[in-house]
């Protein structure tokens, strides 16, 4: 079971040929540690690999005791993307993986993938 399940609909969703991100906040010193995430078609063992998320670490803060990183999708991964149509959604998931220690499933989900207007 994951720690977090966020959609990434609505407000969330990505919009296609646009980048796409989101801060998150590490409860710690994240140095030692490593996220994988992608968005496949569905959750099931046939399931196609539609894109892979980028991460960028900020600063550890010792005084809150916290990390910022930042899940990313470039605006040419988000304009290979797919449209969801209807109730349509994609899945995907964020994986953490620390040294030492078995990976932890972080975060799941649902992802909207729009249309925009080009003007």
């Amino acid at each position: 079971m994951a720690l977090l399940n966020i959609d990434f609909t609505g407000n969330l969703a990505i919009d296609q040929g646009y980048e796409w991100r989101a801060k998150l906040i590490y409860p710690g010193d994240f140095r030692l540690g490593q996220l994988r995430g992608k968005i496949f078609t569905s959750a099931g063992e046939d399931a196609e690999e539609l894109a892979m998320f980028q991460f960028r670490t900020g600063r550890f803060n010792a005084e809150k005791q916290q990390t910022p990183i930042v899940a990313l999708l470039p605006a040419m991964t988000t304009k290979r993307l797919p449209l969801t149509e209807g109730n349509d959604r994609f899945v995907y998931q964020v994986e953490l993986r620390i040294s030492g220690r078995s990976p932890v499933l972080l975060m799941r989900g649902s992802v909207q993938v729009l249309p925009v207007l080009l003007i």
